[in-house]
């Protein structure tokens, strides 16, 4: 088991492993927190906000992130910065600490996906066929070519159940909470059979209400968050 201490970076979005977040720093804290993660390896880890609120107050982290390494830093005025942060692997936090820095840091463990519960090739064709059917439904209601947000539908999914569930889960448009859940799935077989139950549901609704979510191409390509 791999310890590691680390800045955290609450936030009200949920990044996966293999994915880029995009972030503008301004909070005087995380410009802190940036600035300490150059002067190291570059690491930092995203963490999901359980309670709390995500600018200018405290937060209390959800207990599994995703270990990001900054892979492009934009210098802006007054010591505001854009980057890019890549998703590595997943860790689940075992104690916090807030009072070293101005920001929260905490001792984490890497927590790769386990290997069982496994994921049977039905369940993944199954999730998806899901997938791009969600995909479809949502541009279909909002009445946009898949092309204007840099889709080709069906989507060439990867048969790889680690990455098609992490690809999914990174770009479904639900709730943070709902992903968290994705995210702290045990394997990549527990992460297909929830999101088998989230698509499901979200097909449902949106047949029944004739209404779907809003497509939104931060969100399918990676959230960008201001802090």
């Amino acid at each position: 088991m791999e310890l590691l201490d680390l800045p955290l970076f609450p936030l009200g979005t949920v990044q996966f492993p293999g994915y880029g977040l995009p972030l503008h720093i301004f909070e005087e804290r995380y410009k802190a927190l940036i600035a300490d993660c150059m002067m190291g390896a570059g690491r930092f880890g995203v963490v999901g906000i359980e309670h709390g609120v995500e600018v200018g107050g405290a937060a209390q982290p959800y207990r599994v992130g995703t270990l990001a390494q900054i892979t492009e830093l934009d210098r802006l005025a007054d010591g505001q910065c854009t980057l890019l942060a890549a998703g590595l692997e997943r860790i689940r936090i075992l104690d916090l600490d807030r009072t070293g820095k101005p920001y929260l840091r905490g001792r984490v463990e890497l927590w790769p996906d386990e290997d069982l519960p496994a994921a049977p090739g039905a369940d993944s064709a199954q999730v998806g066929a899901l997938f791009n059917a969600y995909l479809g439904t949502v541009l279909d209601a909002a009445g946009g070519q898949a092309a204007e947000w840099g889709l080709e539908l069906p989507l060439d999914l990867p048969a790889d159940p680690r990455l098609l569930s992490a690809l999914i889960g990174a770009l479904i448009q639900a709730s943070p909470a709902d992903k968290q859940r994705l995210l702290e799935a045990p394997s990549a077989g527990a992460r297909i059979t929830a999101e088998i139950a989230l698509l499901t549901r979200e097909l449902t609704l949106m047949k029944t209400t004739q209404a779907a979510p809003a497509p939104n191409p931060a969100g399918l390509r990676g959230a960008f968050s201001n802090n």
